[in-house]
């Protein structure tokens, strides 16, 4: 939930026609390792 595009697809699928949410990033091969997200959990 901390890529911004895919957090808006989740919105939106909640509250309007339901399409499944898309990543802002390409997964799958030759994917680049994707940045540690800055979280702490106290």
């Amino acid at each position: 939930m901390h890529d911004p595009t895919y957090r808006a697809q989740v919105a939106f699928e909640n509250s309007a026609y339901n399409q499944p949410p898309h990543v802002g990033f390409h997964i799958g091969v030759g994917m680049a390792d994707p940045p540690v997200p800055d979280i702490f959990v106290k």
